[in-house]
């Protein structure tokens, strides 16, 4: 990362997204009363300040699906299941990760793009990354 100038800023950012995406797959969930409640409540907010979100935004994340009423444009919170908060759990580490993926790419593309007035050596480097997920 250092020969491709990231700053430390954006190394830190990277590392803090991989942790979280990581973490969230230690999560897990138990039936409550008022939904799907989060196992680990330390856990969840060392995720949240690795993501820079509010605790209770995350926590309602995995506790209810939230639906529009096509007729009133009411807002519904249901509750949801812990097979549900799971499926949610999975669904956002996919998405982070694979947006993290996509700046990592745009970000090694901008080092390495040619110089125009530079020579043939800085116009011909490239790297190729493979990721299967």
């Amino acid at each position: 990362m250092d020969g491709l100038g990231f700053s430390a800023d954006e190394k830190r950012s990277v590392f803090q997204l991989v942790a979280a995406v990581l973490l969230l797959g230690d999560m897990h969930f138990q039936e409550g009363n008022d939904g799907s409640l989060i196992g680990d409540p330390a856990l969840a907010e060392k995720i949240c300040e690795l993501l820079q979100v509010s605790r209770d935004d995350f926590t309602r994340t995995f506790q209810y699906t939230t639906l529009e009423d096509p007729f009133n444009k009411q807002i519904i919170n249901m509750q949801q299941d812990p097979a549900s908060s799971s499926n949610t759990r999975h669904s956002m580490a996919k998405h982070l990760y694979s947006r993290l993926f996509d700046w990592l790419v745009w970000r090694i593309n901008q080092s390495t793009a040619g110089n125009v007035t530079g020579s043939k050596k800085d116009a011909m480097k490239k790297i190729g990354i493979l990721d299967i997920y």
